[in-house]
């Protein structure tokens, strides 16, 4: 069988912008990036609008407060 583009996963690397953790995400055919933190727990989802523009969407637990880091 043989591996077509849209079959492969890429793994992307991403700081926390909630808590400063490193974490790995892997993108979708559409081009979106999931990450979930693996200290604070937030997800993102990072989606690139064109090559100056990213936009990322970050979701907090509703157990943890938002931290001005």
């Amino acid at each position: 069988m043989e591996q077509t583009k849209t079959d492969a996963w890429v793994s992307v690397k991403m700081f926390c912008p909630h808590c400063g953790t490193m974490n790995v995400g892997y993108k979708d055919q559409n081009g979106r990036c999931r990450f979930q933190c693996s200290r604070c727990t937030a997800v993102m989802v990072c989606v690139r609008k064109n090559r100056r523009h990213d936009q990322i969407e970050i979701t907090v637990p509703k157990e943890s407060e938002r931290m001005n880091v």
